[in-house]
C-alpha cells in the first residue's frame, strides 16, 4: 500500500535509498557533548527567566560554534 500510493516523488525515494548506502542514520557526534548540553541548558534557563529568546539563542549559537571550533578540529 505504501508503494502503491507514494506521497513523495519517485526520485526522492531513489535518492533516499542511495544515501543509505553512503551515510549513517542518526545525529552527528559532538566531541564536547557535555559542554554543548551546558550551553543549551543555560540558554533555556535564561529564556525561562525572561531574557529575550533571540538574544539568548544568538549567544548560545556563538558559544556552540566556538566550542565546535575548539573540539572538532
Amino acid at each position: 500500500e505504501v508503494k502503491a500510493k507514494p506521497k513523495m516523488p519517485a526520485d526522492w525515494y531513489q535518492a533516499y535509498q542511495a544515501s543509505l548506502k553512503i551515510g549513517r542514520q542518526g545525529l552527528p557526534e559532538i566531541v564536547g557533548v557535555t559542554e554543548y548540553r551546558d550551553i543549551i541548558g543555560v540558554a533555556i534557563q535564561k529564556a525561562i527567566e525572561g531574557a529575550p529568546p533571540a538574544q539568548v539563542l544568538a549567544q548560545a549559537q556563538k558559544d556552540f560554534q566556538e566550542m565546535l571550533n575548539r573540539t572538532e578540529g
